[in-house]
């Protein structure tokens, strides 16, 4: 029952989270930050993964990540684009597990009154570890750090 509980939240906060809405708008691209890292894959599933230098309306510029010369690729070659954020695991598994057992502590505790028996309170500490625990999951692993923001449409 609990575990169906947290599949149900994490499948809540990825339907919430529009990083997954790649679009066929190449002004994404164009409005995408200098120095933003970035991912693009081409039509022969070649990878470019490195900080963007520029992007126009017929290529985009990519820099190396081995620190070589910078990769220019024609917009008709591109296939995907995703944009890395910087990671935050460690906060998002902080701020998720303490949610999650203040929550399951809070629903035991509350369903279970502790004054009347040693058994509430019990199940309240296993439920605020519990939510604990999962929470840290969550905020680990369900949060993304990549957003698409251009994707070919198939025809």
């Amino acid at each position: 029952m609990v575990y169906r509980a947290w599949l149900v939240a994490v499948a809540l906060i990825r339907a919430g989270i529009p990083a997954f809405a790649g679009s066929d708008d190449w002004g994404h691209v164009k409005a995408l930050a200098v120095g933003s890292n970035v991912t693009v894959i081409q039509t022969d599933m070649k990878s470019q993964r490195g900080p963007l230098r520029a992007a126009s309306d017929e290529e985009i510029i990519v820099g190396s990540s081995g620190g070589g010369s910078d990769v220019t690729i024609p917009k008709a070659r591109v296939v995907r684009i995703s944009r890395h954020r910087a990671t935050h695991r460690v906060t998002n598994a902080v701020v998720f597990g303490v949610l999650g057992g203040v929550i399951g502590a809070g629903i035991t505790r509350f369903g279970v009154a502790c004054a009347e028996t040693n058994d509430g309170c019990r199940n309240a500490a296993l439920a605020a570890i519990g939510g604990a625990a999962g929470g840290a999951v969550i905020g680990a692993l369900a949060l993304p750090d990549t957003a698409e923001v251009y994707r070919i449409r198939k025809k």
